[in-house]
């Protein structure tokens, strides 16, 4: 007695004991989805990455490829990299609107001033995938923090100069 199952483009058949047959093939009944290409309707998506020296505002900008014919609301979060939050970053999660007949909407991240000299640092900004008639392209911003502590108080030990 065999038996044979047939899951998506994978055919599985069993026969005698120890006989299985696995066969995979691509579902050639399913078309690609070109739906989101063709439908002035669906928007694309993404955000940007920005920069900043610390203490100042990392701006992001989260972007569609056509003016909104509604306001669209976009949660985003913050996530550490080589940047730690509450250290060199004020965490946020939050939501920003893309506002109907525009195209872009900002983010602002705090960065915060330590007074230390420290090297280049990186943080990340993600916004949510799921929403009705938008497909988005990049989800994550990556925000980078440069050093703004420079020591110019004589010659140090490490000082190659």
């Amino acid at each position: 007695m065999a038996i044979s199952v047939k899951v998506g483009g994978i055919d599985i058949s069993v026969g005698n004991p120890g006989d299985v047959k696995v066969d995979i093939k691509p579902d050639d009944h399913k078309k690609p989805d070109h739906h989101h290409k063709e439908n002035p309707d669906f928007f694309k998506l993404w955000i940007t990455d920005g920069e900043a020296k610390e203490g100042d505002k990392v701006d992001f900008y989260v972007k569609l490829d056509h003016k909104a014919d509604r306001d669209i609301v976009v949660k985003y979060w913050t996530f550490d990299g080589t940047a730690k939050a509450w250290k060199d970053y004020k965490p946020e999660w939050d939501t920003v609107v893309i506002k109907k007949d525009t195209d872009s909407a900002k983010i602002d991240i705090k960065t915060i001033e330590d007074h230390k000299k420290e090297p280049t640092e990186y943080f990340f900004v993600k916004i949510d995938e799921k929403y009705t008639h938008v497909v988005v392209k990049d989800d994550i911003g990556k925000g980078t923090i440069f050093d703004d502590d420079h020591h110019h108080h004589g010659k140090h030990h490490d000082d190659p100069w």
